[in-house]
């Protein structure tokens, strides 16, 4: 049992999601018994129409002390963004397919939230991401960080660090995605041509199965080919994995 259990409580729900209207309901039905206040934020406000004070994501940590999201893990990565710098505590109930971060079943909703409200629960904390450009912050993130160049071909070189100190440097280029298109190219295009010599099918059922078989192939190489990369820049001692990097 916790000590301090919430009470003040921010939801934020995705609108279009299976099964939404009926877990908001379920969900404001447990708040509403307990007496618990609840804001919502301005897009759950619009999509709803609720008669709850509504308010921006950015000001929840100012009105409430638990925010409830109600969606799938993107929409608890999108809404968790802009309360990080608060640290306000998160409950995900689970609308999407897999849930890995919002694990509540929307049938348990309502018994969980009881649990939570009652202070009988486990946190779990989660550390943050922050991403820089030439010292500048260009702000945190929970699950990843993505980094592009805003070349289409050239090499990216970024560091990365735990609690200022400093971990490695790595530079990084588009080589595995070279090495896939080779080797399904070299692959495919002898398969091409001797099947379309041979047996002569249909134009369209030759770019189908060609199609799927060269995105499977594709998506099976990818992973691959990276991981084979990376390992070997790490036995080398390359860009970034050397220990005077």
């Amino acid at each position: 049992m916790n000590a301090a259990p919430f009470r003040r409580c921010g939801l934020v729900v995705k609108a279009d999601a299976r099964g939404a209207p009926t877990t908001l309901k379920a969900v404001l039905d447990c708040l509403q018994a307990r007496g618990t206040p609840v804001v919502t934020d301005l897009d759950t406000q619009a999509a709803f129409t609720l008669d709850l004070p509504a308010v921006s994501l950015a000001d929840f940590g100012e009105h409430c002390d638990l925010m409830i999201v109600v969606g799938g893990d993107g929409t608890l990565l999108r809404a968790s963004r802009r309360v990080i710098a608060d640290g306000l505590p998160v409950l995900g109930i689970n609308l999407g397919r897999l849930g890995f971060m919002v694990d509540i079943a929307p049938d348990a909703a309502a018994a969980t939230l009881h649990e939570v409200l009652d202070g009988a629960y486990v946190e779990e904390r989660r550390g943050v991401l922050e991403a820089f450009r030439d010292e500048e912050s260009l702000g945190l993130a929970i699950n990843d960080v993505v980094l592009r160049h805003p070349e289409p071909v050239s090499m990216l070189e970024f560091a990365t660090t735990t609690d200022a100190r400093f971990i490695s440097h790595h530079r990084a280029d588009d080589g595995p995605a070279y090495l896939t298109i080779l080797i399904v190219g070299h692959l495919m295009a002898p398969l091409l041509h001797v099947s379309f010599t041979m047996f002569r099918p249909e134009p369209l059922v030759l770019f189908t199965i060609f199609a799927i078989g060269c995105v499977t192939l594709s998506l099976y190489l990818l992973p691959r080919l990276k991981g084979a990369v990376v390992g070997f820049q790490w036995a080398r001692h390359m860009h970034g994995f050397g220990e005077k990097a």
